[in-house]
């Protein structure tokens, strides 16, 4: 899998995240879907470590057998967290 396409989803979840008042610095909780967990992980691995900074959100990796996209790689969902205030 190619880097550029998951940093674009990457920048892409990060300008959802701005839109609701969050930021990556927020996410508690990372979901990666994907079609072949052993070419992705890497990749995944370096987009994660790119937007997320220490201490890292939990990210589950998840094998799935088809996407919502038939063109897509992998799916990324993510859970913020903001504090009250």
């Amino acid at each position: 899998t190619s880097l550029n396409p998951v940093l674009t989803v990457g920048r892409q979840i990060g300008e959802v995240l701005e839109a609701s008042g969050a930021g990556w610095d927020d996410v508690v909780k990372l979901t990666s879907f994907h079609l072949d967990i052993g070419a992705d992980i890497r990749v995944m691995a370096a987009v994660k470590d790119e937007f997320c900074r220490k201490p890292y959100p939990a990210w589950s990796v998840i094998g799935a057998g088809s996407l919502a996209n038939p063109d897509g790689v992998c799916e990324i969902e993510v859970v913020a967290c903001l504090s009250a205030g």
